[in-house]
């Protein structure tokens, strides 16, 4: 028999106090939550200890009586590529924590962290220094932010559109839905999904946001050569807003339907594009990019089967990256 956890006397600890962790600790705090904020640098801890709050370095988190980590330490990009050395310190760290914990304690990463990392970076190192199986001995969850950075960021927590579980297993799954709403979080929709699905879904937010700013950048940066002013342009932007179905339809785009085609997308693409390169001298890339996308779902879109055809579905694995020689322990 599961054993129900009373989940509001569960100390909470917040590993890694950027906005991120700093924004959710503290509304947990203000709902009654028993929080501890841990983090290496001692500004932060300085700055949250001056506000009222418990803080602890990381060496010590073990000794805080905490069973629910929640951990928001950056993942930096270097170069090209994602870093996790931080999420691998804190993931050692909490892993001795729970270590000999048997009231389950649960683990959340709500850093941001490619589609398979939890389950093949994460999950292993926590195991291996806690000693105890994700879904059995403890619990494991990805559980995504969507704040803004800055003074936003505390009011976008209290008031989420959408809490988003990525789980282990359901029992994970189910305690961190009761961490949530059992702290008052009961007027937003909760969505329990995998821990891959949970990872992607956090980078098609974060990519969506980025390519609607790039592609709306690069159309202004054409009709400013075309000699719009700035007040022209922002009102073109804003009635677009209001006649292109992305804009208002959900669904627009995001359903597995296949190219763009029939009479106006195709060529209306190509003919800006052209004109905008010849004529104004302006090169624009993303809306190069989503022509070449488009050809390249017309050699790989099935219309029988309603879905791309790839001659071979691959899934890699991140290779022995959870070592204990890429532990800094």
């Amino acid at each position: 028999m599961e054993v129900c956890v009373e989940t509001t006397n569960r100390i909470m600890a917040f590993v890694g106090c950027g906005f991120v962790g700093a924004a959710a600790g503290k509304v947990f705090s203000e709902r009654g939550r028993s929080v501890v904020f841990c983090d290496p640098k001692s500004d932060v801890r300085g700055k949250l200890g001056r506000q009222g709050y418990k803080v602890c370095r990381p060496e010590h988190l073990k000794d805080v009586g905490a069973t629910v980590f929640m951990i928001s330490v950056p993942t930096l990009t270097i170069g090209s590529e994602i870093d996790l050395r931080c999420i691998r310190d804190a993931a050692a760290n909490v892993g001795r924590s729970i270590r000999g914990k048997k009231d389950f304690p649960l683990i959340v990463i709500r850093s941001t962290v490619l589609p398979g990392m939890t389950e093949e970076i994460v999950r292993p190192i926590l195991e291996e220094y806690s000693g105890m199986i994700a879904g059995k001995g403890f619990g494991l969850c990805m559980n995504p932010e969507f704040l803004r950075e800055g003074d936003r960021a505390v009011g976008d927590f209290e008031n989420p559109k959408l809490i988003l579980i990525g789980e282990v297993n359901p029992k994970s799954g189910r305690l961190l839905e009761k961490e949530y709403t059992g702290s008052g979080f009961t007027r937003c929709p909760i969505r329990r999904v995998s821990l891959e699905m949970a990872e992607a879904q956090k980078y098609a937010h974060n990519l969506e946001n980025a390519v609607a700013i790039s592609l709306h950048n690069e159309l202004r940066m054409v009709l400013l050569k075309r000699g719009f002013t700035d007040s022209e342009i922002n009102e073109v932007f804003a009635l677009t807003a209001v006649t292109a179905e992305s804009a208002y339809n959900t669904g627009y785009g995001r359903k597995n339907l296949g190219p763009f085609a029939k009479s106006c997308l195709p060529k209306d693409t190509q003919a800006f594009l052209t004109y905008a390169e010849t004529v104004l001298g302006m090169p624009m890339p993303v809306l190069a990019g989503s022509v070449e996308v488009n050809e390249m779902m017309k050699d790989l879109w099935n219309p029988e089967a309603g879905a791309i055809r790839f001659p071979e579905r691959k899934n890699p694995r991140f290779a022995l990256v959870a070592n204990k020689e890429d532990v800094v322990v």
